[in-house]
């Protein structure tokens, strides 16, 4: 008696193929999630970095340039940020706000301006 060969249909293909990517995609986050926690740049942590970016660039168009004042307390980790996402120079100065007191001026051209831009 000879056994019947057993076919996969083009459905069960399909899904095969859709759960390997699904678990290359997994696996790839979860190497990018470890790695986010590593020393990215400048001893900050790539948590860090987005976190003092987020404080400074327009979440409209992170491209963008970038003008802003931060705390004294928080000007290294700023720069560094901007400068690790944007690939381009970022010039500081110490400011006197009225409002906030002594902060630092943080700017720069930005992505779309800089070496990294098109």
């Amino acid at each position: 008696m000879r056994k019947a060969a057993k076919l996969i249909n083009d459905d069960t293909l399909d899904r095969l193929k859709r759960t390997r990517l699904e678990n290359c995609a997994f696996e790839m986050r979860d190497y990018e999630a470890k790695r986010w926690d590593e020393e990215l740049h400048d001893g900050y942590t790539g948590g860090e970095l987005e976190a003092a970016f987020s404080m400074v660039v327009d979440p409209e168009d992170w491209r963008s340039s970038i003008d802003a004042h931060v705390g004294s307390n928080y000007s290294d980790v700023v720069t560094s940020a901007i400068a690790f996402f944007t690939g381009a120079e970022v010039r500081t100065e110490p400011y006197q706000h009225e409002h906030w007191g002594p902060t630092v001026r943080v700017r720069c051209v930005g992505y779309r301006n800089g070496p990294c831009g098109p």
